[in-house]
């Protein structure tokens, strides 16, 4: 659940988190069993992004990528008990 910030409101730029989620479609790819488990630091998320380019260098084998960030809107703010709630599963690095 997003709430929309009140423009008019003193926490009007106040901080949010964010979630962002790439996807990408990879022919031959093993890296998505390798690296799942192993992420728990951004510098693990530093060397799962670069394991995963140097898969799509090779031989052209990327068929499709999309990045999704939540939230989407600049006036929405997405709490730790939003997160908590919509992504269960979701480690904090």
């Amino acid at each position: 659940r997003l709430e929309k910030a009140d423009p008019l409101s003193p926490y009007a730029q106040k901080a949010t988190m964010a979630v962002v989620t790439i996807v990408a479609l990879i022919d031959g790819d093993s890296t998505s069993k390798q690296l799942s488990p192993k992420i728990n630091s951004i510098k693990d998320v530093e060397s799962a992004l670069s394991r995963i380019a140097a898969d799509c260098k090779v031989d052209d084998c990327l068929r499709g990528a999309e990045i999704l960030w939540t939230p989407e809107e600049r006036d929405e703010t997405l709490t730790m008990k939003d997160i908590f709630a919509d992504y269960p599963s979701l480690r904090s690095v």
